[in-house]
């Protein structure tokens, strides 16, 4: 209420009814309030979409292995994601055996898998033939024929022939010694021991720690790390475009 004396001043009591009568309605009823039904973060917890939270999802996400494989019947390369129970060409239907074996001491037969195959250092075939994914060459398979879908790797004691022996890839296993006096072709090279030959490749050769090329290289990729030795004729040049 206005002071009697000064119309310009109210006193405290004015004040205080005029404050209770601001939180009513016209009609006497006081005003509700509804709490705010936005949650603010927590000081911890990054907002949705921050980098952060993406980084997050993308390191809890489990991404399917991707297996490369190649049917020995008839040649079709398909891919397969996941885990491989039980592994059915999709062109021909065959039902592909997948077992990892290991050969050792004197050994003749057939072998047909889309697994792996490794030949020991006392290992050696005499008759037959090995068609795997990958080989690991240890001994002796000069008496078969040697049919690798993906990577021959080679040991320090390791012997084949080359006119009866097909890969992709190839890699020489660290403490390995190689010789091979007819010419290398393949897709990819990794050299972590020492190798003496002609190669030519059609992806990237690469000479890890330890590891040393001796010859001639025709490649459109060529790394080289510390440590690594190269004692060669090179000719690096890469694929022209499309």
């Amino acid at each position: 209420m206005p002071h009697p004396k000064n119309p310009n001043v109210i006193d405290g009591l004015a004040s205080i009814r005029a404050a209770r009568r601001a939180g009513e309605t016209g009609h006497g009823r006081k005003l509700k309030t509804r709490p705010s039904q936005t949650r603010l973060p927590d000081a911890d917890t990054p907002p949705e979409g921050s980098e952060r939270t993406i980084a997050s999802r993308i390191g809890s996400t489990a991404v399917p292995p991707r297996h490369d494989l190649l049917c020995y019947e008839c040649g079709y390369a398909f891919v397969v994601r996941g885990r491989i129970q039980k592994p059915i060409c999709p062109k021909c239907h065959c039902s592909l055996a997948m077992d990892d074996l290991c050969i050792r001491g004197e050994w003749a037969g057939d072998v047909k898998t889309i697994g792996s195959v490794e030949i020991t250092t006392d290992g050696r075939i005499t008759e037959g033939s090995i068609v795997a994914r990958d080989l690991v060459l240890e001994g002796d398979a000069r008496g078969g024929r040697l049919r690798v879908g993906r990577r021959l790797e080679l040991g320090a004691r390791a012997r084949y022939s080359p006119r009866q022996t097909t890969f992709r890839d190839m890699r020489i296993r660290p403490g390995a010694r190689i010789t091979l006096r007819h010419k290398v072709s393949c897709r990819n090279l990794d050299i972590e021991g020492r190798l003496k030959a002609s190669v030519t490749c059609e992806g990237m050769v690469r000479i890890k720690a330890g590891g040393v090329l001796e010859g001639a290289l025709h490649a459109p990729h060529l790394e080289v790390e510390e440590g690594g030795g190269l004692r060669a004729t090179i000719k690096v040049q890469p694929h022209d475009p499309p």
